[in-house]
């Protein structure tokens, strides 16, 4: 008997079982950027390529296996994906989760004209939202020949301007600019993003992010791999409940200015990535400080964790830890912290 001929509510139960999205398996083993866990897991290629098999069998198995198939965009040949969702508007609004992995690299072999022209009229806005100091500098990096450079964010920043309704947002970041295709409120539904630092060394600089927090300004959690910032954040995320940088450094007006950034935070969890991340570092007094002054109502979990690193020529002393956590427990916040992995000592 043929997928064809059951009852809808049967097809519906079939596709939704295929879908990545609805129906979601393990996920990533990590959020190290030198794994390949993030562009797809087999398993979920072979739901996806089943998906796209029932969308040629009928018609009435092509309207509910495409709804389904384009939940989760697939993280390959992403500027053919790319020209579909050009061309299908009604496609492109079904996107609820985009996975941009390395295998996403932006790579113009596959481009059309219509493409390019999005590319440069999207472009060509941004620039014109810059001053003129900083239109010139990035012009400078811009190639001439190729608009679609390997070591840049073309790729991310086209597929995420394409897709209004996204849901969910994993992505492994390029250096310097990102989000340069999103306007103010252009991402209302993204509610969870993940992202991580595309090299061994340095990190993400949180002022690169904050186009993506203007245009989606209900992110309700946000994990950040290789967070290397001095300074803080000038945007306000509204509804985030749920922090999580791993392998991260950043100084005490950093943190300072991400908790007064985000109103309603209910847990913050901090793993350090010492050196090869950064060189700015919060002391453990002046954490403690930054959460008294500056961390929401709602704040109730405080995590900080040591990671692969020796912290006590930063300010990290077991001696601060029964104040620290004191302290916090009497405004409602639990404390809890992780020492240096294999070792029972900071």
């Amino acid at each position: 008997m043929g997928l064809g001929i059951l009852p809808g509510e049967l097809v519906e139960a079939v596709v939704t079982a295929l879908c990545v999205y609805c129906s979601p398996g393990e996920g990533r083993c990590c959020l190290n950027s030198n794994c390949t866990c993030l562009d797809g897991d087999p398993t979920d290629r072979s739901r996806i390529s089943a998906l796209a098999s029932l969308c040629l069998t009928s018609r009435k198995l092509n309207a509910a296996a495409t709804r389904h198939l384009y939940h989760v965009l697939p993280s390959r040949k992403w500027s053919l994906l790319a020209r579909t969702l050009l061309a299908r508007k009604d496609l492109a609004r079904l996107a609820k989760a985009l996975r941009v992995g390395f295998c996403f690299s932006a790579d113009g072999s596959h481009s059309s004209p219509e493409l390019d022209s999005y590319f440069s009229e999207q472009l060509g806005a941004y620039l014109d939202s810059l001053s003129s100091d900083k239109r010139t500098q990035i012009r400078q990096r811009l190639p001439r020949e190729n608009l679609f450079p390997e070591s840049n964010n073309a790729a991310l920043d086209i597929m995420v301007s394409l897709c209004p309704n996204l849901e969910t947002l994993e992505a492994i970041l390029e250096y310097l600019e990102v989000f340069r295709f999103c306007p103010p409120n252009s991402m209302p539904r993204l509610q969870t993003v993940v992202l991580s630092h595309g090299d061994t060394e340095g990190g993400i600089h949180l002022r690169n992010l904050e186009p993506l927090f203007l245009a989606a300004p209900n992110i309700t959690s946000l994990t950040l791999y290789m967070v290397d910032e001095r300074g803080g954040i000038q945007a306000t995320l509204e509804k985030l409940t749920h922090l999580d940088f791993q392998c991260s450094a950043f100084d005490a007006a950093t943190l300072a200015s991400v908790l007064a950034a985000c109103p309603s935070l209910e847990s913050l969890k901090y793993e350090t990535g010492g050196p090869t991340v950064g060189y700015n570092e919060f002391t453990l007094p002046e954490a403690r400080d930054a959460v008294l002054a500056h961390a929401a109502p709602s704040l109730k979990l405080f995590r900080l964790s040591a990671g692969d690193n020796d912290m006590r020529d930063e300010g990290w002393y077991e001696r601060d830890l029964p104040e620290m956590e004191r302290v916090l427990v009497g405004r409602g916040i639990r404390f809890e912290f992780c020492p240096r992995k294999g070792d029972g000592s900071v």
